[in-house]
C-alpha cells in the first residue's frame, strides 16, 4: 500500500511537472507561435472529462453508491487523492495554456486568437453534447437502472481516451507539416 502511494505521487508529480515548459516558454517568448490551437483545446477537455471522472468517483456519494451496487466484490473506486489531485492541476495548467492564445490576457505580441479547426470544433461539441445527453438521461431518469450517474461517469472516462488518441493525432500531423518546411519541430 504505502508503494502504491509513493508511486502515484512520484507518477503524479512527474507528469504535471511536464506541462510547466510550454507554458514557461510561452511567457518567456511572449507568444504561442508554433503550438496547434486544436491540441490545446483538445487536450483541455480531455483534462476536463479526466477530472469529472476522478472527482465524482472520489467525492460523489451518489457515484460511489452506484459503484457499490455494480460492484460488490470491489466496492471501492480504485481512485487515490494523488489522481484527483493530477486531474485538477492538469485542468488548470490546460486552462492557463489555453488562456494564452489569448494576447490582451497575458500582453503577448501578435495578432489575436487563431481559429480552432472545425473538425476540432465538431468533436468538442460531439463530446460535450454527448455527455450532456447522458446526464440528462441519468437526471430524468434516475431509477430507470438504464442510465445512472455512473454511467455518465464512465463515459467521460471514455471520451478522454477518446480525446487523449485524437490530440496525439493532432499533434503528430502538426509535426509532420511542419517539418515538410522546417528542419525542427520546434517554431
Amino acid at each position: 500500500a504505502v508503494a502504491s502511494v509513493v508511486i502515484g505521487w512520484a507518477y503524479m508529480l512527474c507528469w504535471s511537472a511536464a506541462s510547466y515548459p510550454m507554458i514557461i516558454s510561452n511567457f518567456q517568448r511572449r507568444s504561442t507561435s508554433g503550438i496547434s490551437r486544436d491540441y490545446c483545446l483538445l487536450n483541455l477537455l480531455s483534462s476536463a472529462t479526466y477530472t469529472i471522472y476522478n472527482f465524482t468517483l472520489s467525492y460523489s456519494s451518489v457515484v460511489r453508491q452506484q459503484f457499490k451496487d455494480r460492484h460488490p466484490e470491489n466496492p471501492t473506486p480504485a481512485v487515490a487523492v494523488n489522481d484527483v489531485a493530477y486531474a485538477v492541476h492538469g485542468f488548470i495548467l490546460s486552462l492557463v495554456l489555453n488562456s494564452q492564445f489569448y494576447p490582451t490576457l497575458w500582453k503577448f505580441e501578435g495578432s489575436g486568437p487563431r481559429r480552432i479547426s472545425r473538425w476540432c470544433v465538431m468533436v468538442c461539441w460531439t463530446c460535450i453534447l454527448g455527455t450532456g445527453l447522458g446526464a440528462l438521461g441519468a437526471y430524468m431518469r434516475p431509477d430507470s437502472g438504464r442510465w445512472q450517474w455512473l454511467d455518465v461517469v464512465s463515459f467521460s472516462r471514455f471520451l478522454c481516451l477518446v480525446l487523449f488518441f485524437t490530440r496525439g493525432l493532432v499533434f503528430k500531423k502538426g509535426l509532420n507539416i511542419k517539418n515538410l518546411y522546417k528542419e525542427s519541430i520546434f517554431c
